[in-house]
């Protein structure tokens, strides 16, 4: 396992679940993963635990109802 793949899995494993900590989390996800169109936000990362991360932090910051119809984690395409 490579050591990117060992940090991320250690921060999600972080119990601190506030609202105003997964908004700043959810923000950078967004900020560095992710992109906004057309009413969704899609983040693209190969790492399952993210995904699920990121899809629980959007659960928190705005109800589980938004988060499965706008969110969206996808694996990048392979060139």
């Amino acid at each position: 396992m490579s050591f990117a793949s060992e940090i991320k899995e250690s921060l999600c494993r972080v119990s601190d679940n506030s609202k105003c900590c997964a908004r700043a989390e959810l923000a950078a996800a967004v900020c560095f993963a992710g992109t906004y169109r057309n009413g969704k936000i899609k983040i693209k990362t190969e790492n399952e635990g993210v995904a699920e991360r990121i899809c629980f932090l959007a659960g928190i910051v705005s109800g589980n109802e938004f988060a499965k119809r706008h969110i969206v984690c996808e694996k990048p395409k392979k060139s």
